[in-house]
């Protein structure tokens, strides 16, 4: 008997949860992210950046003053600390800043657009229309 109940209750039991999680958003597919640098140094400044996740390198890239470019990356809804790294640096200067971590952008960064300048990364904001949600480097 104690057989029988242990192949019955478990099963409702996940079914149960995952109903519910799927009810609240939190197993919901997740969304293709999209991250694009641009090059806001000023003058005629290049800017070398070098981004990774802790499963996938997206090399290094050079970009003249004003260029962008831009990666896509399915984040992992397993993995609560998924985050992309990036390395920027240009004559005399390195930094590095994570332009994406799950926690802090899943609800607001489909598409992260990012600004890179000498004291700031600063991201669009799609509620203001500019790139005013400025932070500053990691180091």
């Amino acid at each position: 008997m104690a057989s029988f109940n242990g192949k019955v209750v478990l099963p409702i039991l996940l079914l149960w949860f995952t109903v519910t999680m799927c009810a609240v958003g939190q197993l919901a597919p997740p969304k293709m992210r999209h991250i694009k640098i641009t090059n806001e140094l000023g003058g005629d400044l290049a800017l070398t950046f070098h981004c990774k996740s802790p499963k996938r390198d997206y090399g290094v890239q050079v970009l003249g003053p004003h260029a962008s470019s831009q990666f896509s990356f399915k984040p992992n809804i397993w993995v609560v600390d998924t985050e992309v790294s990036c390395n920027f640096q240009w004559p005399n200067e390195s930094h590095d800043f994570v332009v994406f971590r799950l926690q802090r952008d899943v609800e607001q960064c489909i598409d992260c657009f990012y600004n890179i300048l000498p004291n700031v990364v600063c991201r669009f904001d799609d509620d203001t229309g500019g790139y005013d949600d400025c932070l500053p480097y990691y180091n």
